[in-house]
């Protein structure tokens, strides 16, 4: 009977070592990330500002928009 669970065993094994290749192949994705009011853009959390300062209700600017020499504010 040993013989009988073995294959199954190692089908799950395929199926998690398939998974986790995939995983590897979306290194980077799970990063936190918000949608930028001004630009529509999906950014890095990393430089954000409140739209309303003190509530996050009304969302947040990203680093580009929010540097007036650069990104949406740049002048034309």
């Amino acid at each position: 009977m040993p013989g009988t669970i073995k294959p199954v065993q190692q089908d799950w094994q395929v199926l998690y070592r398939d998974g986790t290749l995939r995983h590897a192949a979306l290194a980077g994705i799970m990063r936190p990330s918000f949608l930028c009011r001004k630009c529509g853009k999906s950014q890095v959390v990393s430089g954000r500002k409140q739209v309303v300062q003190g509530t996050s209700r009304f969302g947040y600017h990203c680093a580009r928009c929010v540097d007036a020499n650069y990104g949406c504010n740049a002048p034309a």
